[in-house]
This record gives structure tokens, C-alpha cells and sequence, in this order.
């Protein structure tokens, strides 16, 4: 009963928010950590259901009291005149197509380790093919898998408000390859991941910044919306019903995805993507790790973790391995990652007083978070943070390593990038826009001199 009523409780809190904040809860990040919570925490765990559900309530309680605390008190109104940082057209183009290089960059390496065009689109993660991978080079490769979903988020808040056309084309391509690379490495969370990066890029500029888009472009982005879904949604089924298969020709591929539309595999790919009872696992870490204490081992794992593993064979795994070796028994060299969820691996890091502490400071960190993407007018660092949002679901079911650590990589590459570009090319200009909501400015204030309703539209620009 007391998982239940989290997962019902987070079910209203959601109603609540969504009808008073409307497109802007899409950017809050306890909307992600709700979400998870719903999907994956509601199925009865094996054992220990009393501790399980203890380990929820004491999770979300405390999460959303960090959430609190770094929020503050929110305006009760808002601001009509706003300000916003936006590169230049150039600095734009420069970027998307370095992301691009970053996107094409692991197929072309593993095309140059003798791998086949076939291999790399059918089973990309497990670069199977006769030519050995050189370790620096799979490291690079694990590296890249990820880091231009950044570029996508920066690259959809430009495409609306940004008027050329050149900087919309880029984004298209690199949506496209992405979609390609994610689909080929076998990653069924990244397409989530994409359609994610799409929705809260088009949440900031309509939800947040107010830009008003012509109907035309609503109807564009509403088509896009359903392309994409349908694309994600066959993707997941696809990798979940052939996860473990190797194709060797085309034709075999094509025989695969037939039988996949026809229902002959659909609906068990549906029923084993429906299975999500992670709290037996949860069950597991509050019986096996009270009796058996991991003081901070998943920390410790995540700060070494920079260091690549061929150079240091002994390097400590994360959380998701260790669970996975000592719940299942699967080796580590497997590469089986499990997870307990924010509360489960809070457990496995410090105990009760780990459940207390860590869901706190998530909700620290998400509370600073929507404060800075309301107020703050630096897209490009909004953009980072939303990529956490982004996966906000899979950093709430998932261990930490894998989740938190490959987004932090990405910023890692943002800022010496766009460094160089502003550099070469020029700085970013502060904007002062109108949006279509909230309140007129005081009369001490000067008002812009024209509203700024997204692409195609000429606005006075002050430089920062």
C-alpha cells in the first residue's frame, strides 16, 4: 500500500503541476524523478515491500524538501521584458557542424579499425567485425556516443529563434545522424533521449522564453513531433525484440522488421519492455548492503572514472556493475549494468542516512536548476543543464555512473568548443525581448523596442 500511494501521490503532483505551470513544468526536473518513480517504482517488489516503500517515501520527501529549498519563492509574477544570450548566425553554423564532426566521428573510426558499414549500423556498441579496436579508440568511441545530445537541445532553441536558414538545415542533419548512431548502438533509452531533447528545446522557447510562433510552424513541429514519436517508438521495439541478434545482410534485417510490423514479434518486444519491477532490486540493496556496507564505493567509482580502464586495468566499476555481480551474479567483464534508483544506490553509498542525504541533494540540484533556466538569459549553459532533464528519467531508474557521468563529459566538450567559436567568430549578444505572457515592465524601465516573436523576425539588439 505504501508504494502505491507514492506512485499516486506523484500521479497528482504531477496533475497539480502541469495545470498551473502549464508548457513551463516541462523544463522543472522533478517532473523526470515523478515520471520514474510512476513507470518504473510501482510493481511490488519480491521481498522487504515494508523497507522498499519506506525507501520511497523517505526518497521523495526529501528530494522535493532540497527542491524547495534551492527554488526559494518564485515570483508571482512574471516578467513580460526579457533578456536572452544569442550567438550569432555564424558562431551558430560553426557549432551544429562540429557537432556533427562529433556525431560522424565514431563510425569513422570504427571504419578505419576494418569494421563494415553493415556491422556499424547493425551492432555499432558491440563493434563486431575481424579488425581488433585499438582500447584508446573504444574509448573515444564510448566517449562520443552521447555528447552531441547537447548540441540538439542548443540547436532546437536557435532553430525557432534564430532567422537563418542555414542554422535549421544543420539541426535537421544532426538530428538525423544522431537518430542513426542511436539506433545502431543498440541504445533503446537514447531515442527517448532524443524525442526528449526535442520537447524541452521547444518547451524553453515557448513555455519559457514566450516566443510566439506562426501557425504554419506549430503545425511543422507538431508533424515533426509525431514523425519522431512513431520513429522512437518502432526503434524501442526493434532493439527490444533483437537485442541480442546479429544480422548478417540486409535481408535479413529487412525479414526482421516486417515480422516486427506484422505482430509476429511486437507484442513480446511490448511485454519485455513492460517489465520494470525494479524494486526487487531495491529489495535487494536495503537487505544485501545493510548487512554487507559499500561506505561511498559508487562515489569513489564516479570520480575515477575519467581515467580509462586500459590504463587502469583495476579501476573500481559503478554501482550498476557491483549490483548486477552480486544480485544476479553476472560478471563485470559482461557489461550488465542494474539499477536501484536514486533511494537504492543512496542506500548502497551510505545507509539510511545515505536515503536522507543524497535525494536532498538532488533536489538541491534540481531546485538551482529551474531557478536558472526561469531567469537566468545564457542559453548555451540552460542548454547544458537541460540535458540533465533530459535524463532526468533515466538518472531517477538508473545508476549514477552511467547516467551522470556521461553528461558531465558533454559539458566537459561544450565550453572549450564554444569557447574557440566565440573567439574566432564573435561573442554572443544580449537580446531584450518581449514575451507573449506576463506583466508589462515598471515605468522606470525601459521597454524594448520591438517584441521579439521568434525566427524571421528583426529585433534591436543591446551587447552585453
Amino acid at each position: 500500500m505504501l508504494i502505491y500511494m507514492v506512485s499516486v501521490f506523484w500521479a497528482v503532483y504531477l496533475i497539480i503541476l502541469f495545470a498551473r505551470d502549464r508548457l513551463r513544468a516541462v523544463v522543472n526536473p522533478v517532473v523526470q524523478f515523478a515520471v520514474a518513480q510512476i513507470v518504473y517504482f510501482t510493481a511490488l517488489p519480491d521481498k522487504e515491500v515494508m523497507k522498499v516503500g519506506l525507501v520511497h517515501v523517505l526518497t521523495s520527501g526529501t528530494l522535493l524538501a532540497g527542491f524547495a529549498v534551492a527554488r526559494g519563492s518564485l515570483p508571482n509574477v512574471t516578467p513580460r521584458t526579457r533578456f536572452a544570450l544569442v550567438d550569432n548566425s555564424r558562431a551558430m553554423c560553426a557549432f551544429l557542424l562540429v557537432a556533427v564532426g562529433l556525431c560522424l566521428l565514431p563510425p569513422v573510426l570504427s571504419l578505419s579499425q576494418g569494421i563494415s558499414l553493415f556491422d556499424i549500423l547493425t551492432s555499432f556498441y558491440t563493434l563486431r567485425g575481424n579488425a581488433a579496436v585499438h582500447p584508446a579508440i573504444a574509448v573515444i568511441l564510448k566517449a562520443m556516443t552521447k555528447i552531441p545530445f547537447i548540441a540538439l537541445i542548443l540547436g532546437r532553441i536557435w532553430f525557432h529563434i534564430s532567422g537563418s536558414a542555414n542554422v535549421r538545415l544543420l539541426w535537421y542533419i544532426l538530428f538525423f545522424l544522431q537518430s542513426l548512431v542511436t539506433l545502431a548502438a543498440g541504445a533503446r533509452s537514447g531515442l527517448v533521449f532524443l524525442f526528449a531533447c526535442v520537447v524541452l528545446g521547444d518547451a524553453y522557447v515557448l513555455g519559457v522564453m514566450g516566443v510566439q510562433l506562426s501557425l504554419l510552424r506549430k503545425l511543422q513541429m507538431r508533424t515533426f513531433y509525431l514523425g519522431v514519436g512513431a520513429f522512437a517508438c518502432f526503434g524501442i521495439m526493434f532493439l527490444t525484440a533483437y537485442r541480442s541478434v546479429s544480422f548478417k545482410s540486409v535481408g535479413e534485417l529487412k525479414q526482421a522488421a516486417v515480422a516486427l510490423l506484422e505482430g509476429s514479434r511486437g507484442e513480446a518486444a511490448i511485454g519485455e519492455a513492460a517489465v520494470q519491477n525494479i524494486n526487487s532490486a531495491v529489495a535487494f540493496t536495503v537487505d544485501y548492503y545493510a548487512e554487507n556496507p559499500a561506505t561511498m564505493h559508487g562515489i569513489y567509482a564516479q570520480v575515477v572514472n575519467v581515467v580509462p580502464r586500459y590504463l587502469w586495468p583495476g579501476k573500481p566499476v559503478g554501482f550498476g556493475k557491483v549490483l548486477a555481480y552480486d544480485w544476479l551474479g553476472v560478471s563485470y567483464e559482461d557489461g550488465h549494468n542494474v539499477a536501484a534508483g536514486i533511494g537504492g544506490e543512496a542506500f548502497y553509498n551510505l545507509g539510511w542516512p545515505g536515503v536522507f542525504l543524497f535525494p536532498f541533494l538532488f533536489g538541491l540540484a534540481g531546485g538551482w536548476m529551474y531557478r536558472y533556466i526561469l531567469f537566468k538569459p545564457n542559453i548555451g549553459v540552460i542548454s547544458c543543464i537541460m540535458i540533465f532533464i533530459a535524463w532526468g528519467t533515466g538518472i531517477a531508474r538508473g545508476d549514477w555512473l552511467s547516467s551522470i557521468n556521461v553528461l558531465v563529459y558533454q559539458i566537459i566538450v561544450f565550453f572549450p568548443t564554444m569557447f574557440v567559436i566565440r573567439t574566432l567568430i564573435g561573442q554572443p549578444t544580449t537580446i531584450q525581448y518581449v514575451t507573449k505572457w506576463g506583466s508589462p515592465p515598471p515605468p522606470n524601465r525601459a521597454a524594448p523596442t520591438q517584441p521579439y516573436r521568434g525566427a524571421g523576425q528583426r529585433v534591436t539588439a543591446r551587447h552585453a
